[in-house]
């Protein structure tokens, strides 16, 4: 209708208040000021006449009695102008503004410095420029610093976990662990019913033997002192040197090649012996 008042806007949340204006009651207030109120509500049938506006503030045992016009209207407010307010009334009013209700800005900030771009822009568009790019540059650079960090660490882990896991596969070769081994004897090896020397060093291997400490490739931990016979000397055959003994802890046959003087050499025979489907470990050896 009109165009809207331009004094201080006062929201009021709690307590509410209702205000009866004309043949309208308990209206509920939605903003104050010294030059008018609005309601919630689109009063339309007010019209521009001079009514009745009476409200009790919160706290106040005098209500406020005056005459208004409908200033505004909107899909659910309507604004209400203030004609000829009491004097009495209007210091009530100042007063219970001043000292009861914390001072409101009649534009929010944001709208205001927006207001302030588009006027400086008019002048000095370079520097709303400036302003603009700098802003969301200021926004965006703490964010790329956060994923670029992200991804080193990501990074420096995934180096770690790699370097750990080459190392044990370097420390694979010198276990000191046995593998459990089933009681038999690998298919294709002949049988033979020669008993090795026990607690020592076979009697028949080669010029290795001679050492006191070195390496053996451990291929089999047999229950059976036959199983175990029979792979030695299947393994003879082939020109392995071969030791068969027993552990101070338990009955297990213990079928080891070797020994020989460092970990490469024998590394290097385990991979003759895996070529003709003989697989184990390397293991430190002394003699005993």
């Amino acid at each position: 209708m009109v165009n809207r008042r331009q004094t201080a806007r006062r929201l009021l949340i709690l307590p509410p208040v209702r205000v009866s204006l004309g043949d309208f009651r308990q209206e509920l207030l939605f903003d104050l000021s010294e030059g008018g109120l609005s309601v919630y509500g689109r009063l339309a049938s007010l019209g521009r006449r001079n009514f009745p506006v009476q409200f009790r503030l919160p706290g106040e045992e005098t209500p406020i009695t005056t005459r208004g016009e409908v200033a505004w209207t909107a899909r659910n407010r309507t604004g209400v102008r203030f004609v000829d307010l009491p004097e009495a009334s209007r210091l009530q009013l100042n007063y219970w503004m001043a000292t009861k209700l914390p001072a409101a800005p009649p534009y929010p900030a944001k709208i205001s410095w927006r207001w302030r771009i588009r006027r400086s822009s008019l002048t000095n568009p370079v520097a709303v420029w400036r302003a603009n790019y700098l802003g969301k540059a200021a926004l965006i650079l703490p964010i790329v610093a956060s994923v670029v960090l992200i991804g080193l660490a990501w990074s420096h882990a995934r180096l770690k976990s790699a370097q750990e896991q080459k190392n044990q596969a370097e420390n694979a070769s010198a276990a000191v662990s046995e593998p459990t081994t089933e009681d038999h004897v690998p298919s294709g090896q002949a049988s033979a019913g020669t008993s090795e020397a026990r607690n020592g060093v076979s009697p028949t291997t080669t010029s290795n033997s001679v050492l006191t400490r070195g390496f053996v490739l451990q291929v089999a931990a047999l229950r059976r002192e036959r199983n175990a016979d029979d792979l030695s000397s299947s393994l003879k055959k082939k020109g392995f040197p071969v030791i068969v003994s027993t552990g101070p802890t338990d009955a297990l046959y213990r079928v080891v090649v070797g020994p020989y003087p460092d970990v490469s050499s024998a590394i290097r025979v385990r991979n003759q012996l895996k070529a003709q489907d003989v697989d184990g470990f390397v293991r430190p050896w002394a003699a005993q």
